[in-house]
């Protein structure tokens, strides 16, 4: 995600000037919805139609953020599989497995790998409270997650199956994972509030804002221009 400048009162008024008062409410309801504390992670993933696909799911399903280990291949987002979804979430980056699970352990999130293991729980037995912080990790295409993560992860899920395919395609994989945590999240929450801080809720309120409004740049700098 493009971090864009902070907004001061005067630039905030002014671009919420240019959006309706219904583009406002929306943009407002949506980050007062916005989950923080269920993350993603992408464990090298290379095809970009699945990178796309699993951001466009994690921004329906009203998550925040993801975290991609570009150990091998850089992530790459193509605009017809995401529909500019990405514009709405953080993208967070990092280049091996340790640096991103110690970011995780730093910020009090459970890792959590979506793998078939001998310790692996069926997903839909898996616990998630109202103080959850769960970081879940999707793995390679072909190789699945790596042995480093999973080693230092806390928890497996699986997903269980029924038919005679023996896995799913890993964004299908990640919506139905992400699809359970979220619903009992949001069961154990209020379904209406998010678990973003104040202080986030006000820093993606001025990126959103800034997106909302087409060549927000060039206005900005024309309104500083007149004020000055």
């Amino acid at each position: 995600m493009t971090v864009l400048p902070e907004l001061t009162l005067e630039q905030r008024s002014f671009l919420q000037a240019l959006l309706s008062q219904q583009r406002i409410e929306n943009l407002e309801n949506i980050l007062n919805a916005r989950l923080g504390d269920i993350a993603v992670v992408l464990d090298n993933l290379f095809d970009p139609h699945n990178m796309g696909a699993i951001v466009r799911t994690v921004e329906a399903l009203g998550i925040q953020d993801i975290h991609v280990i570009e150990k091998d291949t850089a992530l790459d987002l193509s605009a017809k599989v995401t529909k500019y979804s990405d514009k709405w979430i953080s993208i967070h980056t990092h280049k091996n497995v340790r640096a991103c699970t110690n970011y995780l352990r730093k910020e009090g999130f459970q890792i959590v790998v979506a793998q078939m293991t001998e310790t692996a729980v069926p997903v839909h037995d898996f616990e998630v409270f109202a103080d959850s912080k769960i970081a879940v990790v999707m793995g390679n295409e072909h190789a699945g997650a790596s042995e480093e993560i999973c080693r230092l992860a806390d928890s497996q899920v699986i997903i269980p199956m029924y038919g005679f395919t023996e896995s799913f395609n890993v964004s299908v994989a990640t919506a139905l994972v992400l699809g359970d945590f979220v619903k009992k999240k949001r069961s154990a929450i209020l379904p209406e509030t998010g678990t973003l801080d104040d202080n986030r809720k006000e820093s993606l309120y001025d990126q959103w804002l800034q997106k909302a409004v087409k060549k927000s740049e060039i206005l900005l700098k024309a309104f500083k221009y007149k004020t000055d």
